[in-house]
């Protein structure tokens, strides 16, 4: 298995590199800043806060997101 890749070595602005999971697809996303999921009252995902960087070959551009139908979302720092 290949090492992931990081800021360092990949020209990744610093921040965080986010996967958004949907029924069959995943959406990879760079933020400036740790994101915010904010749930409703049975602990599901109805939102999120993402400071997303755009313009790069490292993330998404998200212009509509069903949030109820994420199934997960993940994280890590691009600096490590």
């Amino acid at each position: 298995m290949s090492k992931p890749k990081t800021s360092a070595n990949s020209n990744i602005p610093e921040g965080f590199k986010v996967r958004i999971f949907l029924p069959g697809a995943v959406i990879h996303v760079l933020t400036a800043s740790e994101p915010q999921i904010i749930r409703d009252e049975q602990d599901r995902i109805i939102s999120a806060h993402l400071d997303i960087i755009p313009n790069t070959e490292h993330g998404d551009s998200i212009g509509f997101i069903d949030w109820s139908a994420v199934i997960a979302v993940s994280w890590r720092q691009t600096n490590v």
